[in-house]
């Protein structure tokens, strides 16, 4: 269950990212790779998954080539390399009911780790090479198209190739972020600690992983404290640390006050800013229709707002795309929502970049001197934190 945790949590994480021009340099990596035999492939082709600044799909696909059959050349240009969040390799077929896909698979310590999302290095001496172990078959996976909204079932060969030989660390770090589900959170775990114990360990043996810096770029809101995030960032190499993605954790940790955006009203429509009184605190909450934890955080919030009103301002922002805002509305209305509600819609995006808003419900604290932080009232911890930073009676989560 936890590698198809990770599996969809992974998915659903490249789908968020995009792909730009390539610049003006015209130099090009090159992932070698042998196979002892090809297994209902007919050829193989490698789709890049990028991040840019719009936040957009959009799958680069290069076709590799093979003069024997077992040896496989894929190019690609350099320019593009400290952008990459994920590569798979496939076999480039237009029948829509079928996906052919590689996945790669490693014996370690007594543990078998396997995935198909992974970073190849940017330079290695030495061709990869691969033995196949077999074909797993399963029909009618659920896919869903983020570019053309197209949703299909499909029938998935799923090609397994053990790792022989390799000096790709990149590759090794890949297989080692699926199996550990390197810096992934969620509210169940009861288990924080020991697993934030882990991801340090995890980095400190791969510190110059690309994929490893690329998965804490796009889970920072799952951590509970910036110092947490720290830990875990200090042990990257200094190259990552400055890296695309390095930098990005780096402005996460360095921004500390909230910066006020102007959205519209979901009652009226008129312009309003996320935060209306500068000199209150104000509990800001992203959520949206589709999501279901964030309705059954409603009747704490709720709760919340009944006793701390006077001293606790309370917004929603939601984030619904522009076919669904109507929902939203409806929501609003059937809960009896008590305070205001701004709509991310036509800047989802924008929104989603300005607050690393990464998943949802994300709830963030912004104190009368501006200086914010991510609080999690579903936690007892940090609900007991806010009541006595707002001095009002503790709240108990067992009574919602």
């Amino acid at each position: 269950m936890k590698n198809q945790y990770c599996t969809v949590l992974f998915l659903f994480l490249a789908l968020c990212y995009s792909g730009a021009s390539f610049g003006q340099d015209n130099r090009e990596n090159t992932i070698e790779l042998y196979f002892d035999k090809m297994v209902n492939l007919s050829a193989v082709r490698l789709n890049i998954f990028l991040q840019d600044k719009t936040e957009k799909l959009s799958k680069l696909s290069f076709d590799g080539t093979s003069k024997d059959g077992h040896t496989w050349l894929f190019h690609y240009p350099d320019s593009i390399y400290e952008r990459i969040y994920i590569m798979t390799l496939t076999e480039p077929i237009k029948n829509d009911s079928i996906e052919k896909i590689i996945t790669f698979t490693k014996i370690q310590n007594g543990d078998t780790l396997k995935t198909g999302s992974v970073v190849f290095a940017r330079k290695t001496s030495k061709p990869t090479k691969l033995r196949y172990i077999e074909t797993e078959i399963t029909p009618h996976v659920f896919c869903y198209d983020e570019i053309t909204g197209k949703q299909s079932f499909k029938t998935r060969y799923d090609n397994i190739y053990m790792l022989e030989d390799t000096d790709d660390r990149e590759l090794e770090a890949s297989l080692n972020c699926m199996y550990y589900c390197y810096s992934m959170f969620d509210l169940s775990t009861e288990d924080y600690a020991s697993l934030l114990k882990s991801y340090i360990s995890l980095t400190e043996d791969y510190p110059d992983s690309q994929r490893f810096i690329s998965i804490l770029s796009s889970t920072l809101s799952t951590y509970r404290t910036r110092g947490d995030i720290e830990e875990v960032f200090r042990r990257f190499s200094g190259a990552q640390q400055n890296s695309y993605f390095g930098k990005k954790v780096r402005k996460y940790l360095s921004t500390i006050h909230f910066e006020n955006s102007l959205l519209p009203s979901s009652k009226t429509g008129k312009l309003e800013p996320i935060v209306e009184d500068t000199t209150k605190f104000t509990l800001v909450v992203f959520s949206a229709s589709w999501c279901d934890p964030c309705h059954k955080l409603i009747p704490l919030l709720k709760e919340l707002y009944k006793k701390s009103h006077t001293k606790l301002n309370m917004v929603y922002v939601s984030m619904d795309k522009p076919e669904t805002v109507e929902n939203w509305k409806a929501l609003l209305k059937k809960e009896e929502i008590p305070w205001r509600s701004v709509l991310a819609a036509d800047k989802i995006n924008e929104v989603k970049l300005k607050y690393t808003v990464q998943a949802i419900p994300l709830l963030l604290l912004i104190k009368p001197n501006s200086i914010f932080e991510q609080i999690d009232i579903r936690r007892q911890n940090d609900l007991d934190k806010l009541c006595n930073m707002l001095g009002i009676a503790n709240m108990k989560m067992d009574d919602k």
